[in-house]
């Protein structure tokens, strides 16, 4: 039966003949790219580059909602961000489970991730004066992103301890990386 699910959603695949528009991966990088100043947005960026934000955003555009759109002519991401709905979306493999939720008026991205048997983890995103602040589900700090004078990009822990250093170069690597993927 698993095959025969498998096989039929790629040759629905096959058979769309359209890439679609990817919603869901251009809503994310308008989220990434509405921050105030170029060093935000550039911390923003990494932050969803180093999660796998992009990467499951693309992977259920290219399976999900770019057949949907191409079958039905309309995108559940276009729809639910006209309706005012939080932006959200659920993917599973076996055991495991993330959600995805993006507020538009808290500005905050939401991730939940289930493990069958195991804790939930959850986090939240949200922009700081400084940069980008990941917060537990009680509301402690997790982990701090900022810039400083050099460029460089900079990950705190929740003491303020230095956890890793980005070099100017690393994120423009990190960058070039990201636009030509």
């Amino acid at each position: 039966m698993k095959n025969a699910v498998i096989g039929l959603v790629l040759m629905g695949l096959a058979t769309s003949g359209c890439t679609g528009t990817f919603q869901l991966t251009r809503k994310v990088y308008d989220f990434h790219r509405s921050q105030p100043d170029k060093w935000m947005d550039e911390i923003m960026f990494l932050v969803v580059a180093w999660l796998p934000v992009y990467g499951l955003a693309t992977t259920a555009d290219a399976l999900i909602f770019n057949s949907i759109e191409f079958w039905t002519g309309d995108n559940p991401i276009t729809s639910a961000d006209a309706s005012g709905e939080d932006l959200k979306r659920t993917y599973s493999e076996g055991d495991k489970e993330t959600t995805i939720a993006y507020n538009p008026e808290t500005d905050q991205i939401m991730v939940v991730a289930k493990n069958l048997g195991q804790k939930t983890n959850q986090f939240v995103l949200e922009r700081s004066d400084s940069g980008v602040v990941a917060r537990d589900a009680s509301g402690n700090v997790m982990y701090q992103a900022s810039r400083n004078e050099a460029g460089a990009m900079l990950i705190f822990d929740s003491n303020a301890n230095l956890v890793r250093e980005y070099s100017p170069e690393e994120v423009a690597t990190l960058k070039t990386y990201g636009a030509n993927n």
